[in-house]
């Protein structure tokens, strides 16, 4: 599972390199060098395999302010889908999925508050906002969907972004 994650909120133009290569690296150089460690290690075992990438909503439904973490998390997306294209028409029994999940409490979201000096009630509500579900996510469900790609019990899912986001993603 590759769950490592950065976000350091900024418009596009206002993202200096250290922050946009920290992203990519942390966000998506990351993932791909574990993916590809990993299906080596499967393929040479012989051995059926789960990867779960950890995305986030904010790949699918950009958002601004958050550009250089919006663009890692749609590539890392991209990265997933196309694994498993490529596990499968190798015949790997090698399954690529992703979990995205929105707003989520986690010590990342507790960071980026920290760093803005956002008020955390405010921000909450704010998140809560963005979610059709009210609510901002609890690390559990993350996982519980996590374990669930990881599990046989998804033995015929490849190529899946399973959103864990309150329906943030469908919000119009």
């Amino acid at each position: 599972m590759n769950c490592a994650g950065v976000t350091i909120g900024a418009n596009l133009v206002d993202t200096d390199d250290a922050v946009w290569n920290q992203h990519m690296d942390v966000n998506l150089r990351g993932p791909f060098m574990g993916c590809r460690a990993s299906i080596d290690l499967m393929k040479r075992e012989e051995a059926p395999g789960s990867i779960v990438n950890i995305s986030s909503a904010f790949g699918i439904r950009v958002t601004p302010g958050f550009a250089a973490y919006s663009i890692s998390k749609a590539a890392l997306n991209a990265l997933t889908r196309v694994l498993a294209l490529e596990c499968a028409a190798q015949k790997l029994p090698i399954r690529v999925n992703s979990v995205i999940p929105g707003g989520t409490e986690t010590e990342m979201f507790e960071e980026e508050l920290r760093r803005t000096g956002m008020e955390r009630d405010k921000a909450y509500a704010l998140f809560a906002g963005i979610h059709p579900l009210g609510r901002i996510g609890k690390p559990e469900e993350v996982a519980a969907a996590a374990l669930w790609l990881a599990s046989d019990e998804s033995a015929f899912t490849t190529g899946l972004e399973l959103t864990v986001d309150g329906g943030s993603t469908i919000r119009a």
